[in-house]
């Protein structure tokens, strides 16, 4: 162990490079810089998510409930708009079949498709003073590149009784494009 003013020379030989968070940072930013590069060289298009809400499965019991109309709520970022889809009666298997295209503005450091299932109908539930609850949330992470696409059954979960229970399954693709732009 070979000290020069006070620093351990062989630890520092093997720890050339530790890696900081400054350094977690920088590599960071190089991968939001390269996602927005896509996009802010060519302002005639923008990026899209093309997302298809298929159907769900085992959303609730149906000996415990009897057949309500559900629907879906999707969004990326909560300030911006969100796609709904219709109502439709079935459990425990509701088909919606739905197709959207959400913008995304900040398409670089957007990471995630948040998705609801809500029942309607649910007036006697407690805290549902707008008739409708939530019957299963998830959080997806979105395609990487441009035109890659992800798809799948992605499990739902809910809180009951101040705890969080995986209950069904709902079964999405989706596919990161670019859309032309209709004013540049």
């Amino acid at each position: 162990m070979t000290r020069s003013n006070g620093i351990d020379l062989e630890k520092s030989k093997t720890n050339k490079k530790a890696k900081t968070n400054d350094d977690d940072c920088d590599d960071l930013y190089q991968t939001f810089r390269a996602r927005q590069h896509l996009f802010t060289n060519n302002p005639k298009y923008e990026p899209v998510l093309k997302l298809h809400i298929h159907h769900a499965e085992g959303l609730e019991n149906p000996a415990t409930r009897p057949p309500l109309t559900y629907s879906v709520e999707s969004w990326i970022e909560p300030d911006q708009g969100r796609a709904r889809t219709n109502k439709v009666f079935g459990l425990p298997n509701p088909v919606w079949d739905r197709e959207f295209y959400l913008r995304l503005n900040r398409f670089w450091d957007l990471k995630f498709l948040h998705i609801e299932v809500l029942r309607h109908g649910s007036w006697s539930e407690p805290g549902t003073s707008s008739g409708f609850a939530c019957v299963g949330r998830v959080r997806i992470p979105l395609p990487e590149e441009l035109h890659a696409s992800k798809s799948g059954r992605f499990g739902l979960v809910r809180l009951v009784g101040g705890e969080v229970r995986g209950e069904g399954h709902i079964i999405v693709s989706m596919k990161l494009m670019k859309f032309r732009r209709t004013r540049v």
